[in-house]
């Protein structure tokens, strides 16, 4: 073989190695940006699941006053019935009493 043909052979030899380093040093970038990537993604897909967490929470919470509210409401009137229904009953729960006393005191 003569001389340039070895020089050739070093040459291209050299610059596949070039090339092959070159391409490591891309993929190890390409695979650090993906990384980077999957960092950010996980982090907007964790964020975006606790907003939607807080809103479901927000709206059970909303949906639970209201319903709270009504059964107070609801409560409320059932009371002011029971003490309504109990006012109308003094007048009798007066008359039966005094009516006792006389004849517990009239017996004597």
């Amino acid at each position: 073989m003569s001389m340039d043909v070895i020089v050739s052979i070093k040459q291209t030899e050299l610059e596949a190695q070039e090339i092959i380093k070159e391409s490591h040093s891309e993929a190890q970038k390409i695979i650090e940006a993906a990384e980077i990537e999957v960092t950010q993604l996980t982090q907007q897909a964790e964020e975006e699941a606790e907003r939607e967490a807080q809103r479901v929470i927000s709206e059970a919470e909303k949906s639970a006053q209201t319903e709270a509210s009504s059964i107070m409401d609801k409560i409320t009137k059932e009371c002011e019935a029971i003490k309504a229904e109990a006012r109308e009953k003094i007048p009798e729960a007066v008359d039966l009493i005094l009516e006792r006393i006389v004849k517990s005191h009239g017996n004597r």
